[in-house]
């Protein structure tokens, strides 16, 4: 099963009034959790290691040129603990600390920028589109600031990342995608 890695934001524009950015993610969990992988509605973007993650820039979601009250996104995400084994040369745990899902509300913005997806303890994630790296002043959250995560989106335990209706409903959506895409390349114009 294929999930995109473009993802749209819900509710919101036609796609004129849209246009596509980069994802960038930050965890704040601290250095013993690491965010196995995430997802921005319906979008997969990856993991976030130990002790922040950061400056690595993923393609792509599209997200309204001018922010507009009531945007948000789907996130899902898993939280792995990191255990420091005693031999070096053993392997990180892949246990699961557990899987959270929250519908998080996208912060104003003036002008886009990258989206930037920020974990918190508890379970707590917020989303801001910013033209500035997290630890600049004009960032919209600061960096080292704990009062940050009181912000947050609270996120929901869940059982799975994706129930295996919504993996059916994905298919269904990839094949039209597909279907489409396919369409829009055999009708050439004919050369005379």
């Amino acid at each position: 099963m294929f999930l995109g890695s473009y993802a749209l934001i819900h509710k919101g524009p036609k796609d004129k009034d849209r246009m596509g950015v980069s994802v960038n993610r930050l965890q704040r969990l601290g250095p013993d959790y690491r965010i196995h992988e995430f997802y921005v509605s319906k979008g997969y973007y990856s993991n976030v290691g130990e002790g922040g993650g950061g400056g690595s820039h993923m393609c792509c979601v599209t997200i309204p040129k001018k922010w507009y009250p009531g945007a948000e996104a789907d996130v899902r995400w898993q939280v792995h603990p990191i255990t420091k084994p005693s031999n070096p040369a053993a392997l990180e745990s892949g246990e699961i600390e557990g899987r959270y899902g929250a519908l998080v509300p996208v912060e104003a913005y003036r002008e886009p920028g990258e989206l930037v997806v920020h974990f918190f303890p508890n379970r707590r994630v917020r989303i801001v589109v910013s033209s500035f790296d997290h630890t600049a002043d004009e960032h919209p959250i600061k960096w080292g600031n704990a009062q940050e995560s009181l912000l947050a989106t609270a996120g929901a335990p869940i059982k799975e990342i994706f129930t295996a209706e919504e993996l059916a409903e994905l298919d269904r959506e990839n094949a039209r995608d597909k279907a489409k895409m396919w369409s829009l390349t055999t009708k050439r114009p004919m050369s005379p």
